[in-house]
């Protein structure tokens, strides 16, 4: 006699009472799951419309299976209007569903057909009926426009200042020389500081023209023999005027090594690392920029004893407009573009630059690209 011969004796033999009694406890533990049902899928949709971003989950093929409240805000579909559409519908150039360290910027398509700008992340999650992913969204039109408004505005005033501020330095260099006669140690000393202001302008100049030409994508390398001592000189050189006023004392310490580089990009890049180290290092301090080779990566360091970076906030100071503030000295002069070119400029050398502080306790800021020892080395 097989087990369900046996279940079928022992349901026959079970009263209508006890029948009853069965199906009762049966029928509470079906209330309870649906119960348990009914309270999870709450919780999981109060979690969903607790997040203030938009988020979708989206099968493996790219199918919408759930959204919330704000990105239904977002695009102004209704949810039953979004559930099995495929994840173009709102977003055109979406491409293959991957999952990426740092988020998209894509362009978003709302019901009216209306574009916008979206930063994209998307998170892969498995779930018993197999690979699903989030997708949050974040609308970034503002921040857009701004970023535009402002790129535009820089364009602006720097293609209007290049002119006379190249005709001033000229001009000021001259007297300093003594072409126009011998100056009083007071001249002297104003037609230096004159310099100076002018000296730092052409580099913020330089950072903005710089960016412009990096958003229009006119930006290649002109690669040729240099070598570390030539960079670190003449960072010092262009930063010493700013530096000195400053009462800031510039210390490098260099194995001199021969590679390949854009010089004028790894000079720039140096320029504004020093830049940033004398506007944030206390008067009668040192900067010091060290430099040689690691292995097979050249690297150049600028070393403060400013007032530090918080973790928090050392993920943003590569970002453009950024600045962070400190007790003394304006620390919004410039227009915050200076770090940021520097990351481009490095990367574009298949290199990176990273920072080490903690408040109170200054900052290092390191420069690592491959050593390339000739043209077409790698």
């Amino acid at each position: 006699m097989n087990e369900r011969e046996n279940e079928r004796e022992d349901i026959d033999s079970l009263t209508l009472g006890e029948l009853a009694s069965r199906y009762r406890q049966l029928q509470a533990l079906v209330d309870q799951y649906r119960d348990l049902q009914d309270r999870t899928s709450n919780q999981v949709s109060k979690i969903l419309s607790s997040i203030p971003l938009g988020l979708a989950v989206v099968d493996n093929q790219g199918t919408i299976e759930a959204t919330n409240v704000q990105l239904r805000e977002l695009f102004e579909y209704e949810a039953a209007e979004l559930f099995g559409q495929p994840l173009s519908l709102l977003f055109p150039d979406m491409g293959e569903l991957r999952v990426e360290s740092s988020a998209r910027k894509l362009s978003g398509r709302i019901k009216s057909g209306e574009m916008f700008y979206a930063e994209v992340s998307i998170n892969e999650i498995d779930t018993p009926e197999g690979k699903r992913f989030c997708v949050h969204i974040k609308d970034v039109s503002e921040k857009q426009r701004m970023l535009e408004y402002k790129m535009n505005l820089a364009s602006m005033v720097s293609h209007d200042l290049r002119s006379p501020l190249t005709t001033m330095g000229a001009v000021l260099t001259s007297i300093e020389d003594g072409t126009y006669g011998k100056l009083s140690d007071d001249g002297s000393q104003a037609v230096k500081w004159a310099l100076v202001s002018s000296s730092y302008m052409n580099s913020v100049l330089a950072n903005i023209l710089d960016a412009e030409r990096i958003d229009s994508a006119d930006l290649t390398l002109i690669s040729g023999e240099t070598s570390t001592g030539k960079i670190v000189d003449k960072a010092i050189r262009l930063c010493k005027l700013h530096a000195d006023e400053l009462g800031i004392e510039l210390e490098s310490a260099v194995n001199d090594i021969v590679f390949y580089a854009d010089e004028a990009r790894i000079v720039r890049i140096l320029v504004n690392l020093i830049s940033n180290a004398v506007k944030f290092s206390p008067p009668s301090q040192s900067v010091r920029i060290e430099s040689g080779l690691n292995g097979i990566k050249i690297f150049f360091k600028v070393i403060d004893a400013g007032p530090g970076i918080p973790e928090h906030l050392q993920s943003i100071i590569f970002d453009r407009f950024q600045h962070i503030s400190k007790s003394g000295r304006d620390s919004k002069a410039g227009f915050g573009l200076g770090l940021s070119i520097a990351r481009v400029f490095a990367r574009l050398h298949n290199g990176e630059i990273s920072v080490k502080s903690s408040p109170g306790e200054g900052s290092v800021f390191e420069l690592t690209i491959p050593l390339r020892q000739g043209p077409d080395s790698e």
